[in-house]
């Protein structure tokens, strides 16, 4: 039986070939964790982001800390207006902000992360009262109750959010929560346990009692 000539590949399909090869070379299958930054604003990328906040607090931060409790509260933010159908770009927007905490938190970044917060739609804060109640909160009780702080700023940027769009009679609701909240950092005791029942020393007197 004569032997068959080898198949000719179409000119085509070697250049599909090249490409294909040359594309695997340049941009490797990206790993788990890169797949992870390339999370969406979706159900799946809010469990994506659950799951690696609570790998961080696993693996040494507590919940407590400032910046991984914004990332929380701006996740939790994500998800409520996406749920409410929110199509104003803020379900996105609050989803970046929360990722971008996330990836400098696992990235161990030395430098100290950013403490502000951006407002992420609108030119001008229109609860200024709040947000300066917010920066005295976090002179006095950054130390003690950082992440009621960022939850409470979190809040606030969401307040600010139902301004723009909706306006005050939409906002109430938040900002009852607001205060609930600003309360609640108030009510924290920032002295350490120590010297709590601590009584002063009096300083002995020179002179002789009567």
């Amino acid at each position: 039986m004569p032997n068959r000539p080898p198949k000719t590949t179409n000119p085509i399909q070697r250049v599909a070939l090249l490409l294909l090869v040359a594309m695997n070379l340049l941009w490797p299958q990206s790993s788990a964790a890169q797949q992870q930054a390339y999370a969406k604003a979706d159900p799946e990328g809010f469990q994506q982001l659950q799951t690696r906040i609570a790998t961080l607090n696993v693996n040494g931060i507590p919940m407590t800390d400032y910046h991984l409790a914004k990332a929380q509260a701006w996740l939790e933010f994500s998800k409520e207006e996406y749920f409410d159908n929110d199509r104003s770009g803020i379900v996105e927007s609050t989803f970046a902000e929360a990722l971008g905490l996330i990836e400098q938190l696992e990235a161990g970044v030395m430098t100290p992360l950013s403490m502000s917060t951006p407002l992420l739609e609108g030119e001008a804060r229109l609860d200024l009262t709040s947000w300066q109640v917010v920066e005295e909160l976090k002179v006095q009780k950054l130390s003690c109750a950082g992440n009621l702080i960022a939850r409470l700023e979190v809040q606030l940027v969401h307040v600010e959010h139902e301004l723009h769009e909706l306006g005050p009679i939409h906002a109430v609701p938040y900002r009852q929560a607001v205060q609930r909240m600003v309360e609640e950092i108030k009510a924290v005791d920032c002295q350490p346990p120590g010297q709590k029942n601590a009584v002063p020393l009096q300083e002995n007197s020179s002179e002789a009692k009567p």
